[in-house]
């Protein structure tokens, strides 16, 4: 039977090639005629080349990096993913047919030097989807240039001033888009309002992360029925007028992500509005908001859809809120919450979450509620898929009580039935006096029932010594520790 070169079979010389770094690549289509073959189209898949300095990036022979200007044309055939920093001129003289990702970054060089984005895209990359600026100067005319240039459906500016006189030319390229990122944009000198007859109607990811002084970036979100994943994230300290969200309404809108104060009424009338009163929701990240009554009930129709929950940097959760996501949310496989009460977890019924596997939380007694860490345990244990373990004391905790210690005789050997555990973590961000409680019974325990575990973080035992020995015994035994 005649030999055949393995790497002349396309999906093997792909698995190869995606654990290679270009410098790796470069060097195998030296090798022979087959491997050049088999890994120039991996070679220029994705070229980064632009200027060193960008003092120089105007001069007709700058300091570049990456690719030679005339190399990377002669190749232009191959690459699929172009990464411009800082001189876009030397480059852009031919067109690139099966461009699908372009980057233009000017990160780092003076305003004057910044080149705007005249090119005309549609000409020079006839295929491009997603078009990526950073600090680019955008001229009156370059809002225009995009909005030719219908293919673009992923548009992604971080640090681009848009001034009054753009406005009109920016949205019309914005109704066109899919997926639209903006980090640090400049918003302040827009004051007018939306035009009526602006709708954003394609837009299915919005992630946002701006000063928008007049909030016209509500006004945009109201106006995206579409929206399937959204995140917004105020930049400063500013009172937060949401009206214009209270008539928005968002049907197909699963993955939501705030990072700015709501209140708790704020923040369910959202809610409320996410699939249109339907279960929806399967992805929820809050950061700042203060949850209550309110928030708890508009959960509810999103309890057979939530996967991930993270509340864990909330202002405040109530401990009945983390109770009914662990009682009746099914398909649960990440919840990050705050502080709860044990009292308030036991009072509820059993934990309908099986499918979880991931729970940060911080779990809190009484005095005269120690007996409830045995429940505490009980109810862990039917966790038989939890993959990683987190007992989390939020940043600036009020919350007073015991915490759960994780000792044989506390109730700890419940934990046998976690087969799948693999990172068990005791985090405390406020004080790493806090320690875990295990002691060398504990240890020979986690040997023989936890066989997947490869990670311990945090203090183990208040005692310096037992500590340092446990941590020891841990490493022999293949497991990592961390503090």
């Amino acid at each position: 039977m005649p030999h055949k070169d393995p790497l002349q079979i396309p999906e093997i010389a792909d698995v190869v090639a995606s654990f290679l770094e270009p410098q790796d690549l470069a060097s195998c289509i030296c090798v022979s005629k087959s491997w050049w073959d088999a890994f120039l189209r991996h070679r220029w898949q994705v070229i980064v080349s632009g200027c060193k300095d960008p003092y120089l990036a105007t001069q007709h022979t700058p300091h570049l990096f990456g690719p030679h200007p005339d190399v990377v044309f002669h190749h232009r055939q191959l690459i699929q993913d172009l990464t411009l920093v800082k001189a876009v001129a030397p480059f852009v003289k031919h067109q690139y047919p099966n461009v699908r990702t372009l980057t233009i970054n000017f990160s780092g060089a003076p305003q004057f030097l910044r080149e705007p984005v005249s090119l005309e895209l549609k000409e020079t990359f006839p295929s491009l989807v997603q078009l990526t600026l950073m600090m680019v100067n955008m001229t009156p005319d370059s809002w225009k240039i995009l909005k030719m240039h219908p293919q673009i459906k992923t548009l992604q500016l971080m640090g681009v001033r848009i001034a009054p006189t753009r406005a009109e030319a920016f949205w019309k390229v914005i109704e066109n888009m899919e997926n639209l990122e903006m980090v640090h944009c400049l918003f302040s000198d827009i004051h007018e309002k939306l035009q009526e007859d602006v709708k954003f109607l394609r837009m299915r990811k919005l992630t946002v992360h701006v000063v928008w002084w007049d909030y016209t970036l509500f006004e945009m979100i109201a106006r995206c029925p579409r929206l399937e994943e959204v995140a917004w994230v105020q930049s400063h300290d500013l009172p937060v007028s949401i009206d214009p969200l209270q008539h928005a309404c968002w049907p197909h809108l699963e993955k939501l992500s705030i990072e700015f104060p709501l209140q708790d009424g704020e923040f369910a009338s959202l809610l409320q509005r996410v699939g249109n009163g339907q279960e929806k929701a399967v992805q929820l990240k809050l950061v700042d908001c203060s949850l209550g009554a309110n928030t708890s009930a508009a959960l509810v129709p999103h309890f057979n859809t939530l996967v991930k929950v993270n509340l864990a940097d909330c202002a405040y959760v109530p401990s009945t809120t983390t109770r009914d996501l662990l009682c009746h949310c099914p398909r649960l496989e990440v919840l990050e919450s705050r502080n709860v009460m044990a009292k308030d977890i036991v009072a509820g019924g059993p934990w309908s979450c099986q499918q979880l596997r991931k729970l940060a939380v911080c779990f809190r007694f009484e005095e005269s509620e120690k007996s409830l860490q045995q429940v505490i345990f009980e109810r862990l244990s039917m966790l038989i898929r939890l993959e990683e373990l987190i007992i989390h004391i939020p940043k600036n905790n009020s919350t007073t009580g015991d915490l759960l210690e994780f000792r044989l005789d506390c109730g700890m050997g419940q934990l046998a039935s976690l087969r799948q555990l693999t990172a068990l973590r005791f985090l405390s961000k406020k004080s790493r006096d806090y320690h875990a409680g295990l002691g060398t019974d504990e240890f020979e325990w986690i040997k023989n029932h936890w066989k997947k575990l490869k990670m311990i973080e945090g203090k183990l035992n208040s005692d310096h010594e037992v500590d340092a020995q446990l941590k020891r015994a841990l490493k022999a035994h293949g497991i990592a520790v961390e503090f």
